[in-house]
């Protein structure tokens, strides 16, 4: 049993993400310890939701950490961050989101494969399988 709805998950994910972006815009920034909060609302979209809605996650976290960081102060902007922080949350979301889209990719092909295959030990999978292999290479494995 699930503990969250679909739409629960959706909407503490924005949730999340638009705390992290309030978090962000009054402690500095760029600079702001809070940027990391960001892969957690990210991770949660991908494996909850799946990689759709990593995207979307991935893309608004994005859209919020630029407005974040353009109303701070200029005097305080390390441009170093400030270019670095966005560049980091396109290649992590987009590492996740494919993570996401091979995980609901493996799950299409076992659900295939039937219920039937879960239920097989692994011992007895091991001595028809592999056992074979391991006599005609004479020791290898």
């Amino acid at each position: 049993m699930e503990a969250f709805s679909r739409t629960w998950v959706i909407v503490l994910t924005a949730n999340d993400i638009l705390i992290y972006s309030l978090f962000i815009s009054l402690s500095g920034g760029a600079n702001s310890i809070f940027f990391v909060f960001y892969f957690v609302a990210i991770i949660a979209a991908c494996s909850l939701l799946g990689p759709a809605a990593g995207i979307i996650a991935t893309s608004s976290a994005l859209l919020f950490v630029s407005v974040a960081c353009t109303i701070t102060p200029a005097a305080t902007v390390e441009w170093n961050r400030f270019l670095l922080r966005p560049i980091y949350l396109v290649v992590v979301g987009y590492i996740l989101t494919a993570w996401s889209a091979a995980e609901v990719k493996f799950k299409r092909r076992l659900a295939l494969l039937g219920r039937d295959f879960l239920d097989i030990e692994p011992a007895v999978w091991w001595r028809s399988h592999l056992r074979p292999i391991d006599e005609t290479h004479h020791g290898i494995f």
